[in-house]
């Protein structure tokens, strides 16, 4: 009885160890279909905030302006190819987490500080806010400092919390 618990015990640990290699390449691949999709959709803009924010249907907290989206969207899809190799891993997660929080900072806050009451504005910062914070301590581990890394998992926690509350 002792030797089975003892190899599924070997059998669960190889599962998690294979899940944890997978990890990076299927958080890769979101973001490489994130750029992917932001660049088919550079010139369709939307209202979906309201008459006076035109946004884009895929990253509301983006401008609607095409070269910036374009840009924006290639940067995205590279990045995420560079999470795929060990050496730029740690430069690209860096990369994909700083240009959505500088995007949150200078676009999203000032939006939702004119209407703390919106939950679609306040989500909209604590999704870039996620984003940014998931890309920061995804690709490799040890890469980021140690307060950006723990103020990341405590921005995480808090937008799960704005997540599931409803008003």
């Amino acid at each position: 009885m002792p030797e089975t618990i003892s190899i599924v015990r070997m059998s669960a640990e190889r599962a998690v160890v294979a899940t944890l290699r997978l990890g990076p390449a299927v958080f890769s691949l979101a973001f490489g279909a994130l750029g992917i999709e932001t660049l088919m959709y550079a010139r369709l803009s939307t209202h979906a905030l309201g008459p006076q924010y035109n946004v884009l249907p895929v990253i509301p907290w983006l401008p609607a302006i095409p070269w910036v989206v374009y840009a924006f969207g290639g940067i995205l899809a590279l990045g995420a190819a560079g999470l795929l190799l060990k050496r730029t891993a740690g430069t690209a997660g860096m990369m994909l987490g700083g240009l959505p929080f500088l995007c949150t900072l200078g676009l999203e806050v000032p939006k939702n500080a004119v209407n703390l009451g919106s939950m679609s504005l306040r989500t909209g910062v604590f999704e870039a806010l996620a984003l940014a914070c998931l890309a920061w301590l995804a690709p490799v581990p040890g890469v980021t400092p140690d307060w950006p890394a723990r103020a990341s998992r405590y921005l995480i926690a808090l937008s799960l919390i704005v997540f599931g509350w409803e008003d």
